[in-house]
């Protein structure tokens, strides 16, 4: 019953706003009204939710953001998720947990067959881009 795509997206969406209002972040959530009840497997669901704690993990820690944006959007090729924020941004990320947190993601989806970006410009704020089937590969 908690295996399709709805709720993947609604459970990450409820987490991403109580999370930073909980940080004084406003959080803009951008999702499809309807989503295909397509079925995700357990290890899709596991990674795409440990991006999503660590991207936000990361802003609230790093970013000095002020807002953030979520945006879901599905296609043949499977999920994509941009979390993007209007922190203060980077020109190469430290070699600090930081950088750890953008390898882990980038780890994580790499494991279920997916791609991650990355888009920083100092004063700017930081753009993740995320991409993956919705079945592990």
């Amino acid at each position: 019953r908690n295996d399709t795509l709805p709720h993947l997206t609604d459970y990450a969406g409820q987490f991403a706003v109580d999370f930073l209002r909980a940080a004084g972040v406003r959080c803009r959530v951008d999702f499809p009204a309807q989503l295909p009840g397509l079925t995700v497997s357990s290890e899709v669901r596991h990674n795409w939710f440990l991006v999503v704690k660590e991207a936000l993990n990361n802003i609230v820690k790093h970013a000095q953001a002020t807002e953030v944006w979520l945006r879901v959007s599905v296609s043949e090729e499977g999920l994509r998720l941009v979390i993007e924020d209007n922190g203060r941004g980077f020109t190469q990320p430290a070699d600090d947990a930081w950088a750890d947190g953008l390898r882990n993601m980038r780890q994580r989806i790499a494991e279920i067959g997916g791609s991650f970006g990355v888009e920083s410009h100092p004063g700017a704020g930081t753009k993740l881009t995320f991409q993956s089937p919705l079945r592990a590969k």
